[in-house]
């Protein structure tokens, strides 16, 4: 039960949050993958997305399989802060690129907007599980691929 209270509680802050900020630029974009979060069951993530320059909609997602992969090497390593650091760096890039992915594949977009919810959910507990937490990278991974082979073919 009170895991409960504590998860409903990191909720509701997260939603006050979120609701203050929406008139700033970045707001709504993180609220959208917050709500993206609530509405799939998970939680909402705590990590802010960084902010990030991204040349293009190819770099973009280039960048982000690269900043997978990192976070990966990072949970594996066992650093407390660099999956968390590399996890906003995802975030930012994502919110850079995800109106042109939503209007350029628009089949993928729902099924990535839920993966980076449920990847960025796994920061509402105070500890990262390392397993889950390389299991959805590697799931996010096969979607910033596909995103990639998506490209080739335009």
């Amino acid at each position: 039960m009170t895991r409960l209270f504590k998860a409903s509680a990191v909720a509701l802050a997260v939603a006050l949050l979120l609701n203050g900020c929406g008139s700033s630029g970045g707001g709504s974009e993180t609220a959208s993958i917050a709500g993206q979060a609530k509405k799939e069951g998970t939680e909402a993530s705590t990590i802010a997305p960084a902010k990030v320059e991204v040349a293009d909609y190819p770099t973009g997602v280039s960048e982000l399989r690269d900043l997978t992969k990192q976070f990966k090497q990072a949970v594996e390593s066992g650093n407390d802060e660099e999956p968390k650091r590399i996890a906003a760096e995802i975030a930012g890039v994502w919110e850079a690129v995800k109106q042109e992915a939503q209007s350029k594949n628009a089949e993928l977009y729902p099924q990535l907007e839920q993966d980076l919810a449920s990847f960025l959910g796994l920061f509402s507990s105070e500890k990262l599980d390392n397993e889950t937490a390389i299991q959805q990278a590697y799931q996010l991974y096969q979607r910033f691929r596909d995103l990639s082979k998506a490209l080739e073919g335009n």
